[in-house]
């Protein structure tokens, strides 16, 4: 008789051979240990399927999938398809989880059966495992003012109920980025809630040119389609913020480079 685990953690990995293993470790040993741990690995190039491969030989509970490299909205969508856990955990291959993060997070949403996914602060580290910084989310008493503005969670940290991110449709694939922001935005505007766990679980790493010019301006592309389905069929009188506005002008800069398809959409939100 197979035994279905609670939570589904879910993972996709693309030349993360440095950081791997420790990101699989941190999952490994935590202290609630009824999950089943899926990885994607998108078409690496590096050492990377070897050390899943060892990693899985170890530990019944890793399911690897390999596939041609898709990118990480593709490779969340067949995680979640293969997911058997009432909710899913996201991680990511080159940050770590802190060894009470599933049990913590496990609790607070059974004790709380109307919220639908949950994030936790965090720790900012280094290559080498150093503290930078504290990451402090707001007040849970906020989350829907501020959501609609910028993404205040921190996607590797969230767990989420697995029934809820199906009947929104799970992530979009049209998203290359801001998919966890564009389905939170989907979650809120089902009427789902959202919640934050004070505690600090998640240990988010930051590398050395991580965050490029292209792509600060593909995020606010994506960051904008998500806030216009917000917009368009959230259940209320929502005033849509001036960065809205703003960060309408600011895609076009970016649009010839996403081509026609994104142009048309982009069209749809300014009308």
């Amino acid at each position: 008789m197979l035994v279905t685990p609670k939570i589904s953690v879910v993972m996709a990995v693309y030349n993360g051979e440095k950081f791997l293993s420790a990101a699989i470790d941190s999952i490994l040993n935590q202290t609630f240990n009824d999950f089943e741990f899926i990885i994607v690995d998108d078409g690496s190039k590096d050492e990377s399927a070897g050390i899943l491969a060892k990693y899985a030989q170890r530990d019944s509970r890793i399911k690897i999938i390999s596939q041609p490299n898709q990118g990480l909205t593709r490779s969340l969508i067949t995680a979640l398809s293969l997911a058997q856990g009432d909710y899913i955990a996201r991680m990511d291959a080159d940050d770590e989880s802190c060894p009470d993060r599933l049990e913590k997070l496990f609790s607070f949403m059974e004790s709380n059966s109307t919220v639908a996914a949950v994030g936790s602060n965090a720790i900012m580290i280094d290559e080498v495992g150093r503290e930078l910084k504290k990451v402090i989310l707001p007040a849970v008493d906020t989350i829907k003012k501020r959501l609609t503005v910028r993404n205040l969670f921190i996607h590797g940290s969230l767990l989420m109920r697995r029934s809820a991110c199906v009947a929104v449709g799970g992530y979009d694939i049209t998203f290359r980025l801001a998919q966890d922001y564009d389905l939170l935005l989907r979650l809120l505007a089902h009427g789902y809630e959202l919640s934050i766990v004070p505690d600090f679980l998640y240990r988010l790493r930051s590398t050395s040119g991580s965050l490029s010019v292209k792509r600060v301006f593909k995020q606010a592309y994506f960051t904008t389609l998500a806030q216009h389905y917000y917009f368009t069929h959230y259940p209320g009188k929502i005033v849509k913020p001036i960065m809205f506005k703003f960060r309408r002008l600011f895609c076009l800069i970016y649009i010839y480079k996403l081509g026609i398809p994104a142009l048309l959409r982009l069209l749809k939100i300014i009308r």
